[in-house]
């Protein structure tokens, strides 16, 4: 068993190139489109696209992207950036490195990828069809294998329609289904083994090709709303040019066992303008849905009401972030997230508060935390830890806090989300099945020489794992070839 080329078999390495060549020579005098099609259906083509893509994704996160506020204002944005991106600020952003998600760059590799998805289905389902089916084979039929498929080469003292006929019951008993290629001088066999799995490859790259639309019309025409934290009975426009509203009806926490931390779930409406639509309840993992349009409930927060009085028991003055100021001692504070810090200065005492927030854990209830700080935002000195309305009190200032809590909801839109699940989800499947019982396809080409020796050539349709067992049926014929011979 080999894969040199002696002297004496020459003529028929080269008479079985020819056949293997004389195809992809035609093709060379077609159009322009043709070309672009075989180029499109080169593995090496997808590798490499995919490695891009996968590059310019992952450069999107190493590199900070512009926000959607700053795109009619770049250089504002640009100018708040520090270390090397703002020293090749203006050179990356012509380059388009600030906007990679929605760059033409990334727009034309997913258009390439695609096109090259829908090429690979399309090649791979017409092998499949032409094996599942039965269909004669041409001399020019493993062309379409690619340009270098996995080949070896076995000899024999047998005579060639001897060696023939031990080749097709060794096959038979191995489980191929094989047919003779008619239009050879020489005996060429075509043997399948586990045709329906050939369906796997189409089914792979379809699966994927449908995931990258799916994605691209979710990105396309997709949405994701602020989120937002209402009070009972507070109604939320969900916009977008859509006549539906949400209105919370009841927000409730129900404590842990000691070992959970806390459930907690929303009570919601949905509205057109003031007909009642429907009625859910959103939770961790629960969502509510509208004509594709989702709620979710990303949290919890508290909305803190504090009053402040000095010694003499006169009100103090409290500024909140955004510059609003209370002249009657009391002011509510808004979380906007869960990890949300905001600062509460009582400005006649020089003073600086700040309110943490933690959900519950394993062994307690959601906390507020409320701390003294400095002007340079060092020194924290913690002042009390409240579960429910409680004081705390400060260089002979007091403080009267209450607070509710309120969940954080928000509303996204974005169609074929879930039919790209359904993708992956075939993917998987195709990947699997195709792991555990991967096809098999086997191009047999058998000739004689003048030494009366017969000489098997064998090519296996490419596959991750198509040398190992090519390398093993080579092994088989050798043996069923020189066996008693």
């Amino acid at each position: 068993m080999g894969c040199g080329r002696t002297p004496a078999v020459a003529l028929i390495w080269d008479r079985f190139d020819i056949i293997m060549t004389e195809q992809a020579e035609r093709a060379s005098r077609f159009e322009p489109l043709s070309a672009l099609w075989r180029i499109l259906a080169s593995p090496r083509t997808l590798v490499i696209l995919m490695g891009l893509l996968g590059l310019t994704l992952a450069a999107g996160t190493l590199i900070p992207q512009m926000p959607e506020e700053y795109a009619g204002n770049p250089q504002a944005w640009l100018v708040m950036q520090s270390g090397i991106w703002g020293q090749a600020g203006g050179f990356l952003h012509t380059l388009g490195l600030f906007d990679l998600y929605g760059s033409l760059w990334l727009r034309g590799l997913l258009v390439l990828s695609a096109l090259c998805l829908f090429v690979r289905t399309v090649d791979s389902a017409e092998l499949a069809w032409r094996v599942t089916r039965r269909e004669p084979w041409t001399r020019a039929g493993p062309t379409i294998w690619g340009p270098n498929p996995p080949r070896l080469r076995v000899s024999s003292p047998l005579a060639l329609d001897e060696a023939a006929e031990r080749l097709g019951a060794l096959l038979s008993k191995r489980g191929y289904w094989s047919s003779t290629v008619p239009d050879l001088a020489a005996p060429a066999i075509v043997a399948a083994r586990r045709r329906l799995m050939f369906w796997t490859r189409p089914l792979a790259y379809g699966s994927l090709l449908f995931v990258l639309v799916c994605l691209a019309i979710a990105g396309a025409w997709g949405w994701q709303g602020e989120p937002w934290q209402p009070r009972e009975e507070e109604v939320h426009a969900a916009d977008h040019s859509t006549p539906y509203s949400v209105r919370l009806d009841a927000f409730d926490i129900v404590p842990g066992d000691g070992q959970q931390p806390p459930d907690y779930s929303s009570q919601v409406t949905w509205l057109r303008g003031e007909t009642v639509l429907d009625r859910h309840l959103v939770g961790a993992g629960r969502t509510s849905e509208r004509a594709g349009i989702t709620l979710r409930q990303v949290g919890y927060v508290p909305i803190v009401r504090m009053r402040g009085r000095d010694g003499d028991e006169h009100p103090l003055l409290l500024e909140t972030e955004g510059d609003v100021l209370s002249m009657t001692g009391e002011a509510e504070i808004r979380f906007a997230s869960p990890e949300d810090e905001p600062l509460v200065l009582v400005s006649t005492q020089a003073l600086y508060l700040v309110l943490s927030f933690e959900p519950g854990c394993d062994d307690h209830g959601p906390l507020l935390r409320v701390s003294r700080i400095g002007e340079g935002g060092d020194d924290r000195e913690a002042l009390g830890t409240l579960t429910e309305g409680g004081s705390v009190s400060v260089d002979g200032l007091q403080f009267e806090i209450d607070f509710t809590f309120v969940p954080i909801l928000r509303l996204e839109h974005y169609p074929a989300a879930r039919f790209a699940l359904i993708g992956i989800a075939l993917l998987i499947v195709a990947l699997i099945a195709n792991w555990l019982a991967p096809p098999r396809l086997l191009w047999v080409a058998i000739s004689q020489e003048k030494e009366q020796r017969t000489n098997v050539r064998l090519l296996a349709f490419p596959s991750s794992s198509a040398e190992v067992w090519l390398s093993q049926m080579a092994g088989l014929f050798q043996e069923v070839l020189h066996d008693e011979a």
